[in-house]
């Protein structure tokens, strides 16, 4: 989640009835920040929605009288707002509050609905002029929903009121508190509300509720009234993406790309459409347009050059890889989980070409990796490059350079199985020695082989335990003595114990067979 500011221009003098007011109304002006949390996937906030100026204006100060849905003003509160009107014009909102209370004290069960819809406009105002002290905006707005709620009581066709609660609980702190407002916007609606940005707001608060056909409707209404708000726009795209609706949200970020091309966020979307039906051609022109505008963020990259890697073009792969690595490095107020993120990504790279047989490319994102993260990498990355420089030097026949790498693993994990195993692999290796003039083929170092094999054998993991008795066993076959081929076929009964195979019970049986022929003799 991420906290949005949420601006709305007017004075409070705003919400006072007409008919209390004699004099010009003021000029609006910037006045309450509320604070709306939003859902990292949808790409506009309820703040972006509400920055046209026409609809900050009317979605919470309006001027117009509003028939059946404001309370009668009597002659008491009338004058009383006469005396209200200029504190607020001098936006001395703690002595109009006062005031307020004081009115709401002096008239007890008499006191007009108005008053309690005042009051709570003000609460809000004094929520945003004090947004820094987070435990007074959340008493200021729940001083401002209990006001508003008295209003409605009083009067319950209360429009305003209704639209007002309906904003203060799409900008809480609590996650209920959406569902909350879909209600009192709903009201507002049916009370005559039909202004694009009541509409779009309650699209909004569908969209992030998953009533996605509520808030097609709603959203498609807000453009009818007003087609000028770009991000509506991207929203109802963003509905229709959530319905796997791809070509119609297509055209809709195709025909926004049109009007602005420089709208990475809208090329981004395009590209979510292009991979939901497997599209990966045109993919790869919107990731590239994107590429060569320098608006291609890290994970961007990365997904290119998994596209360019399902397609053999290692190269190509690899240099865009490589500028994701760069990219991500660029800025140094990351925090160490986003570094980590960036991190694994390009591990996860490295390792994707080497499985692809592509061990140059893998070899040249580990350099990288070391290069750029010098400090930053953890323990358990600085394990897997080792892991993966070690499988890149065995599969290019470097034995001797995979075993540096996986004796360095050792020293960080002495019981890291799948290094132990690897590394008994080298030692088993058979290679050619001269003994008294004579080439023999023998393992590279059998004791050696031996020691890391039944580590191996001990660690609590029977993959890792399968591997390493069955390696053990064919170690003990090349002795080609009697105690050893008895000691592989208890290696291999144990292997048949975790996971047993007909291969494995015929090879024990041959070598049995060889036992018993030469105990016979």
């Amino acid at each position: 989640m991420k906290r949005i500011l949420l601006t709305i221009a007017g004075t409070l003098c705003a919400s006072l009835p007409l008919a209390a007011l004699t004099t010009t109304a003021p000029e609006t002006k910037p006045g309450v920040e509320l604070t709306l949390d939003v859902q990292e996937t949808p790409m506009v906030t309820a703040a972006e929605l509400m920055q046209n100026p026409k609809w900050i204006e009317a979605f919470v100060y309006s001027f117009t009288p509003l028939s059946d849905v404001e309370p009668t003003v009597d002659a008491i509160t009338r004058d009383f707002y006469q005396s209200l009107q200029p504190v607020l014009t001098a936006e001395k909102f703690d002595l109009a509050r006062k005031m307020l209370m004081d009115q709401i004290a002096s008239t007890g069960e008499k006191t007009n609905a108005s008053i309690y819809f005042t009051l709570g406009a003000i609460d809000q105002q004094l929520a945003g002029l004090n947004s820094a002290n987070k435990a007074l905006v959340t008493s200021f707005l729940k001083e401002a929903i209990a006001n508003y709620s008295k209003a409605v009581d009083m009067f319950p066709q209360y429009q305003r009121a209704h639209r007002n609660m309906g904003l203060i609980y799409m900008n809480s702190d609590e996650k209920d508190d959406i569902s909350k407002a879909i209600p009192h916007l709903e009201k507002a609606v049916a009370l005559g509300a039909r202004d694009a940005s009541t509409y779009a707001m309650l699209g909004y608060c569908n969209f992030l509720q998953g009533n996605l056909f509520s808030a097609e409707n709603s959203l498609k209404t807000a453009l009818t009234l007003d087609n000028t708000n770009k991000d509506v726009y991207q929203l109802l795209a963003q509905v229709l993406l959530q319905q796997s609706r791809y070509k119609e949200a297509r055209a809709m970020f195709q025909e926004m790309i049109k009007a602005n091309p420089n709208n990475e966020q809208w090329w981004m979307a395009l590209v979510n459409t292009y991979l939901a039906e497997n599209d990966l051609d045109n993919c790869v022109i919107a990731l590239e347009v994107l590429r060569h505008m320098k608006k291609a963020e890290t994970q961007s990259l990365y997904l290119l050059g998994n596209i360019y890697l399902t397609r053999n073009m290692f190269d190509m792969a690899t240099d865009v890889y490589c500028q994701a690595i760069a990219e991500g490095t660029l800025k140094s107020n990351k925090s160490p989980e986003t570094v980590k993120g960036d991190i694994d990504s390009a591990l996860d790279s490295a390792r994707a070409l080497a499985g692809y047989s592509a061990f140059d490319q893998a070899t040249r994102i580990l350099n990288m990796i070391d290069t750029s993260y010098k400090v930053s990498k953890t323990d358990e990355q600085q394990m897997d490059i080792l892991t993966i420089r070690s499988n890149v030097n065995i599969a290019q026949g470097k034995g001797e350079e995979a075993a540096k790498d996986l004796k360095q693993i050792l020293e960080r994990d002495p019981l890291n199985g799948d290094a132990l195993n690897t590394l008994a692999s080298f030692y088993c290796e058979l290679i050619d020695v001269d003994i008294d003039g004579k080439t023999v083929r023998q393992p590279r170092d059998l004791q050696m082989a031996i020691m890391m094999l039944e580590r191996a054998e001990d660690v609590n993991d029977n993959r890792i335990k399968l591997r390493a008795f069955t390696q053990h066993a064919r170690l003990m076959v090349t002795s080609q003595d009697t105690d050893s081929l008895r000691k592989a076929v208890v290696l291999l009964k144990r292997a048949q114990e975790i996971e047993p195979t007909d291969g494995v019970e015929q090879y024990i049986q041959e070598i049995q067979k060889a036992i018993d022929a030469r105990s016979s003799r």
